[in-house]
């Protein structure tokens, strides 16, 4: 861990095209509104530091990539490709709840899906915790024992502004008790970027789409999926989205309306996994290829991810879910 930590700071520096030292001064803003926002997180920031032998501002350039890189990306195709997905109630045939996606990302500089971690967390102050994340990123989604998954997608904004970062409050996220609770945290937040999140629990499922000046909601009974536009929000950072740009994530979306749509009340854990293996549209698929598209060789799909709330459950895949096993998990 501690060396894929450090490859990890090496690697980020270069992405940003900036020397080290000014990434680490940008990323500095974000420490301060991450220490007041959440005593857990800056405890846990400090002990990734310590343990890693990097300093501290560094590890805030891993917990803050989505504001330092994604709004230089100017188009969704220059930023992660994950389809995400909510079902429960009706629409599953054991009556139970998944809340999941595929985790996109860039190659470099994530090497390649080997800074992939897992971590289970075990709290006294709150849920234990099964979070998904990147060495040295405080949490990408997951899972906890009240029964709250969390998935996410990245958006584009024209802007980060001074707040908490998206990765930080993913986490604090994870130690919430319900959607509602999850909802209420994210609304009050300063947040300094935007990021998709679906939502779900035992009782509800609920996809937020999410800038630094808007939270727009949308509830369902049954169904629910994303992938890297904005479906609802009219916040105006947003900026056009009818560039070809936005080719690759309307295309996933209309291919995972198409999965189902025509399948709702059939659902069930094996149909779930297939749709994260399908190859339909090529190379605009929602498991991807970095080896399928001649214009963008640098990203891939890293895992396939799929909770379940009442079961305190997560089947996850290492690598491309058409070429993984889906391996169970417990939180």
């Amino acid at each position: 861990m501690n060396q894929l930590i450090a490859t990890n700071l090496n690697y980020h520096a270069k992405t940003f095209g900036r020397t080290k030292e000014n990434v680490i001064e940008r990323a500095r803003v974000y420490r301060k509104f991450t220490e007041d926002f959440s005593s857990t997180i800056k405890e846990e920031l400090r002990g990734v530091a310590d343990g890693s032998g990097a300093k501290l501002d560094e590890i805030y350039m891993l917990a803050a990539f989505c504001e330092l890189i994604y709004p230089a990306s100017r188009s969704a195709d220059a930023m992660s490709h994950c389809t995400s997905f909510a079902v429960r109630n009706g629409s599953t045939t054991d009556r139970l709840t998944y809340v999941g996606q595929t985790d996109d990302e860039s190659i470099n500089p994530w090497l390649n899906g080997e800074c992939v971690t897992l971590v289970r967390y075990i709290q006294s102050e709150a849920p234990r915790a099964l979070i998904y994340s990147y060495a040295g990123v405080p949490a990408q989604n997951g899972l906890n024992s009240a029964g709250l998954a969390v998935c996410v997608n990245a958006l584009h904004y024209d802007k980060a502004r001074n707040g908490v970062p998206m990765w930080c409050l993913v986490r604090e996220v994870l130690n919430q008790k319900s959607v509602e609770d999850a909802i209420s945290l994210i609304q009050k937040t300063k947040r300094a970027y935007s990021l998709n999140f679906m939502l779900g629990d035992t009782q509800q499922i609920t996809d937020l789409e999410t800038t630094p000046e808007s939270v727009t909601r949308t509830n369902s009974k049954d169904l629910l999926y994303h992938t890297n536009h904005y479906l609802r929000s009219k916040d105006p950072g947003i900026g056009s989205q009818e560039t070809s740009n936005f080719g690759n994530t309307k295309t996933r979306l209309q291919r995972i309306a198409e999965l189902m749509e025509p399948s709702k009340g059939q659902f069930n854990l094996a149909t779930l996994q297939a749709f994260l293996r399908d190859h339909e549209n090529r190379p605009n698929s929602i498991c991807r290829h970095s080896d399928e598209d001649p214009s963008n060789k640098e990203s891939k799909t890293f895992s396939g991810l799929i909770y379940n709330p009442e079961k305190g459950e997560a089947w996850l895949t290492k690598g491309n879910p058409c070429e993984n096993d889906f391996i169970k998990y417990s939180v």
